[in-house]
């Protein structure tokens, strides 16, 4: 279901595109990953792939800057709960900049814009000290599954903590939304709390074939409770419906001048498929991880693999070099296959009775790959686990998951 490539060279606009990663040891985690994801895969594509052709839906058509923005500055504070910073943290994080939400309807289905809506939740967070400014910064962090207000709360609190250069926080606003289906904008709920636990808590390297059946088993069963469950509607929760949501986003903010944009991961994608339909419309983005549209799932899948065998391979490397902040001297890799291959004998027990299993020690990892400021964050929580408390473990887990 790309879209072709045709109308893309057309784009007169500043396109920046970040490849993925490469390393070795990929063909193993490429073959377990597309037997948990393939089931959903074909199940989302052929619904996203039926209806009507790109060509024949109505573009968005609504008035610029009919958004109803309202204070929403406990906002930061809901989305950091999770981390239980300490006391007067969000307040230093947030102070000087104004955060401010809002919902825009959208057609449930472009093709039928007097139909049914969705309700997608936008966030704002403009710094008190902008100036000259230039218009809205829109973006996505990925997944499918992301949350674009969550990570605008993140990218407002400035370089030292991780967040957007001064240089663009003081000409943009940055705006985050959630796609339809994701969290606050109409949430698809396709799987229980005891199927996520048992999917991501799931030894993450099945060897046997048995193994390996079961796990394909497993998530065929979960897709197929997520087509019983929403049906042909699956289809609205697409790339290409998403796509028109965010043109209809960029007409509701005003900019005019056209669409500047941030994306991660999937959110490349989805940037692409925007550039595809709206090629006069992009002013600039910035496609940070980059999707390659060409690949298939396994290719994807390894692309993916291997990217995280080579932060691995830093993280190692920074351990070594920094054993002041990494107590898993002296070889990094080795602890952490060593955590996984004590989890598959004996996992480490909560306070609740949680039990750190391979694949959430796996998820926890993975998940603190994604930026070297997380790294002291995942060897901490390693060294914790070692001496008995899985918290540190499951609160990456639970943030990937």
């Amino acid at each position: 279901c790309w879209p072709g490539t045709s109308r893309v060279g057309r784009v007169r606009a500043t396109i920046r595109v970040t490849p993925v990663a490469q390393g070795a040891q990929a063909a193993r985690a490429a073959q377990v990953a597309l037997a948990t994801l393939t089931a959903l895969i074909m199940l989302l594509t052929t619904a996203s792939c039926t209806g009507t052709r790109d060509d024949a839906i109505p573009e968005p058509d609504r008035p610029a800057g009919d958004l109803a923005w309202e204070d929403c500055s406990g906002e930061p504070g809901e989305v950091l709960a999770p981390l239980d910073l300490p006391s007067g943290a969000v307040s230093q994080l947030t102070r000087d900049v104004t955060y401010e939400c809002a919902t825009l309807a959208v057609p449930r289905d472009w093709a039928d814009p007097d139909g049914d809506t969705f309700e997608i939740a936008l966030l704002r967070a403009r710094h008190d000290d902008q100036r000259d400014r230039i218009g809205s910064l829109l973006i996505n962090p990925g997944g499918p599954g992301g949350s674009g207000v969550d990570l605008a709360v993140y990218l407002s609190f400035g370089p030292a903590f991780g967040g957007l250069p001064t240089e663009v926080t003081e000409r943009f606003d940055i705006v985050g939304f959630d796609p339809r289906g994701v969290k606050r904008s109409s949430p698809v709920k396709c799987f229980s709390d005891a199927d996520l636990e048992q999917g991501f808590g799931a030894d993450p390297d099945p060897v046997t074939q048995d193994e390996f059946d079961a796990m394909v088993a497993d998530s065929q069963r979960m897709a197929q409770a997520c087509q019983a469950e929403y049906g042909e509607s699956l289809g609205h929760f697409s790339t290409n419906q998403t796509a028109r949501d965010m043109e209809a986003i960029r007409q509701a903010t005003g900019d005019d001048d056209g669409l500047t944009y941030l994306g991660f991961s999937y959110g490349t994608r989805l940037g692409a498929v925007y550039a595809h339909l709206f090629p006069d419309r992009v002013r600039a983005m910035v496609l940070d991880g980059a999707v390659d549209p060409a690949e298939d799932p396994v290719e994807a899948s390894r692309g993916q693999a291997e990217g995280f065998e080579r932060a691995v391979d830093s993280f190692a490397e920074w351990c070594a070099g920094t054993p002041q902040e990494c107590p898993l001297r002296p070889d990094a890799r080795a602890a952490i296959a060593g955590a996984i291959e004590a989890a598959r004998g004996s996992p480490v027990a909560g306070e609740d009775g949680r039990q750190a299993t391979p694949g959430w020690i796996f998820y926890a990892v993975v998940a603190a790959l994604y930026s070297e400021q997380t790294w002291p964050v995942l060897a901490a929580a390693l060294d914790q686990l070692e001496g008995g408390d899985p918290a540190g473990v499951f609160e990456l887990a639970d943030s990937y998951a």
